[in-house]
Order: structure tokens, then sequence, then C-alpha cells
């Protein structure tokens, strides 16, 4: 047993985690029972078509401390257009703290779209559905811009 709450938060795109619609349905059908009347559901995704009309790329980043230490990130993105899925394997290698560091990470990741998710929303209850640019900067999303953001954020009240 929970008590309904005001407010939920779920950030870094874990919605993207999930691998179909029904799962995202659910995930928003018990996102909705957990809030109280006028509460409110705030969560970042991906830009579904914005990373299928401009998949990512291949970057590589790297991080250098105060200390000495460092890391290199490279990230290798694989669409898969039909899936509406993005595989992104990332190698993490470099010294930390004077120790050699080598890593390798698959995150797998469903491309939902703008649509999907407003229609999954308001199927499960929410209202007042809204869509802005990704924390920190919360612009309302402009529909027809050119050049949309790749990561968004949304919020959707009971």
């Amino acid at each position: 047993f929970s008590l309904p709450c005001e407010c939920l938060i779920s950030l870094f795109n874990v919605i993207n985690c999930l691998p179909d619609l029904l799962s995202l349905r659910n995930f928003f059908d018990e996102a909705i029972q957990k809030l109280s009347p006028g509460g409110i559901f705030l969560f970042e995704a991906w830009n579904g078509i914005e990373c299928m009309i401009n998949p990512p790329e291949v970057v590589i980043r790297n991080f250098i401390s105060p200390d000495g230490s460092h890391l290199n990130r490279k990230a290798l993105p694989e669409l898969n257009l039909p899936l509406q899925k993005l595989q992104i394997e990332y190698e993490i290698w470099g010294r930390m703290r004077g120790r050699l560091v080598k890593i390798k990470s698959v995150h797998d990741i469903r491309l939902f779209t703008i649509n999907e998710i407003m229609y999954l929303l308001s199927s499960v209850g929410f209202k007042s559905l809204q869509v802005y640019s990704s924390l920190p900067d919360l612009e309302p999303f402009d529909f027809n811009s050119a050049n949309p953001p790749r990561m968004l954020t949304f919020t959707a009240s009971v």
C-alpha cells in the first residue's frame, strides 16, 4: 500500500528502456494510479522521429580530471528503423585513480514518437499534456521546428 503522491518524475529517458507500446502504456497506467487528483507526471524521452530522421553518429568524448584521471567514451549507435530501435554500444577506457579502466556496455533503446507517447498518456487518463525540450532548458516544443531537440521532456496531469 502506498499513498498517492502529487508529483512523479522519471529522468534519464527511462521510458526508452521499455521494449514496446504495451509496456509503455502499462508504465503510464501505473503512474496515473500513483498520483493524487491534480498530480503532475514529468518524464524525459528521446525524440523518436528526430532520431530516426537524423540518427545518432559515433561520438568519442574525453574526460580529464585535475588528479590526472582520464576516461574516453566511444558511443557506437546502430539504428533499426523498421523496429524503431536504437542500440548504443559504449566503450569506456582510460585511467582512474591510477587504475586501468576498460568497460563495454550496450543500451537497447526503443524510439517512441511524440504521437505515440501523447496518445498513450491520454488513453490512460492523463490530461494537460505538454512537450518541452529536455532539462535544463524546458523550452516549449515547436512542432514546426526545422531543428527539433533530440531529447524531450513531457508533462501530464491527473
